[in-house]
């Protein structure tokens, strides 16, 4: 359940933001991605979990999705191992030029999933690690 949970939401992430990151703004671009996602508003990724919001403005150095946990299949998954698995789903989808741009413009990737107990499970990216996902 927890590889079926990770792969969804992978696999929907790289289909939301991989539109966003095609289109030219004079804005900075990584934070016109965060406008565009948090513009749609709550999106469910999978029977247990949804992308509440985005966090990122121009000149920031972190850029983070903070995901609504319904059920209890991350309970005894740690942050590692998290991380390990989104390592491995990220780096065989559409999320490789989106990832590139955050290595490149120096920006860590974070996850913050909000499990039902009101606690959280945090995994997070530095820019090294990205770009080494990408390659």
């Amino acid at each position: 359940m927890k590889r079926t949970l990770s792969t969804i939401l992978v696999l929907m992430l790289a289909l939301v933001l991989a539109p966003g990151c095609k289109k030219k703004s004079p804005a900075d671009p990584i934070a016109e991605l965060a406008k565009q996602l948090n513009a749609r508003g709550e999106t469910k990724l999978s029977d247990e979990t949804t992308l509440r919001q985005c966090d990122f403005n121009a000149g920031d150095s972190v850029f983070v999705y903070h995901i609504k946990v319904t059920g209890n299949s991350l309970d005894k998954a740690t942050e590692e191992e998290l991380k390990e698995h989104i390592s491995k789903r990220v780096a065989v989808s559409d999320m490789t030029p989106i990832l590139r741009r955050l290595a490149e413009s120096d920006v860590q990737l974070k996850y913050v999933y909000e499990l039902p107990d009101n606690t959280e499970k945090v995994v997070v990216f530095s820019p090294s690690e990205l770009k080494a996902l990408t390659q």
